[in-house]
């Protein structure tokens, strides 16, 4: 398969260093979300959003893929490449903000921000567009997530790998309800759903290279899925794409410098 492959823009490598900052303050491991502060109140009253976030991505019939999102209000958010190309918006009185990438063949990632006030504030990760519009939020030290909702009878996960092997699984269950994961028929950890149904479940031991098993078990039924863990890829930009039957592999650069390798499972069958 061809990798994708893009060069790190100035632009883009300044948006990792500020993403570095959010991250080192303790928002990264649950997804993000802890970074993010609702936009209005119980009374209506407009409040801070400490960082953008995206809500909603919904394929045209082109292919092009309307983006949707939350940022303080009269905010100018930027969602940039690699290459240092860039799109804006500006949120509404209401937070709410909308752009469209044009449909495109090849997997993409951007970096996204927001100035208010004269204050830059990134959101957490990266997002990683799929040629079909899926969409996942890249989260450096594990935690990433699928933005794509699940279906009653399909759901995606997100295992994520450094260096080491030491890996983390994402994905979404019943709010409060518990995910069992079993590699290769051993028990390698359990995690709970936070409020929002998501969980990140740290696998009690590394990966050790080659195919594995999957076995998890939650609330809405069992998925099992076949996963290979090999060496990082030379990168010579930002990150490289490839797709595998059933998702993608992306490794990337963390906004820290290091690399980290996520692999994304789109729709796998619950039985």
């Amino acid at each position: 398969m061809e990798r994708v492959r893009l060069q790190a823009g100035r632009g883009m490598l300044l948006a990792a260093i500020l993403i570095a900052a959010v991250s080192a303050a303790g928002c990264s491991g649950s997804g993000g979300d802890a970074a993010n502060v609702s936009v209005s109140n119980a009374s209506g009253e407009q409040g801070f959003r400490l960082a953008p976030q995206l809500t909603e991505a919904v394929r045209r019939a082109d292919g092009a893929l309307v983006l949707k999102g939350a940022a303080s209000p009269g905010a100018a958010v930027r969602l940039e490449s690699p290459s240092g190309v860039a799109q804006f918006a500006v949120a509404d009185a209401h937070g709410v903000w909308r752009m469209t990438l044009p449909a495109s063949p090849d997997a993409r990632l951007f970096a996204l921000s927001m100035s208010d006030g004269g204050r830059v504030s990134p959101a957490t990760g990266y997002l990683f567009v799929m040629p079909d519009g899926a969409v996942a939020r890249l989260v450096a030290g594990g935690g990433s997530a699928m933005l794509t909702p699940d279906t009653a009878t399909r759901v995606s996960l997100v295992l994520d790998y450094d260096n080491r092997a030491a890996a983390t699984l994402s994905g979404v269950a019943t709010p409060g309800a518990s995910a069992d994961l079993r590699v290769d028929g051993i028990d390698r950890g359990q995690a709970t759903a936070d409020r929002a149904g998501r969980f990140v479940l740290l696998l009690n031991e590394p990966l050790t290279p080659g195919p594995h098993d999957f076995d998890l078990a939650e609330s809405k039924g069992d998925v099992r899925f076949s996963a290979t863990i090999g060496a990082p890829a030379t990168l010579h930009g930002l990150f490289a794409a490839q797709p595998f039957a059933g998702g993608w592999r992306v490794d990337w650069v963390t906004p820290g410098g290091g690399q980290q390798t996520t692999l994304v499972f789109a729709g796998l069958p619950l039985t």
